[in-house]
């Protein structure tokens, strides 16, 4: 995070409807689903607490599927 306090909130839910990363106030946060069977997450970023200063907030999503990335890891060797 750039600007006001360097905090926001963050929270996962998991397609089930679960919220499986609570809300947490941090200056970063990770999530990681081992065992997902795939649909929709929603994902909630908040920045109430800095109402006047202005803020950068920088998501980075990572998607990896495991039997794809063995194959992957073996065609680079």
């Amino acid at each position: 995070l750039r600007g006001g306090d360097g905090m926001a909130g963050f929270a996962v839910r998991h397609p089930s409807g679960v919220i499986v990363h609570p809300y947490q106030w941090k200056p970063h946060s990770e999530y990681q689903d081992e065992n997902s069977s795939g649909g929709y997450y929603s994902v909630c970023i908040d920045n109430q607490f800095s109402r006047f200063a202005g803020k950068l907030v920088n998501l980075y999503l990572t998607v990896v599927r495991p039997e794809k990335l063995d194959a992957f890891t073996k065609e680079l060797e």
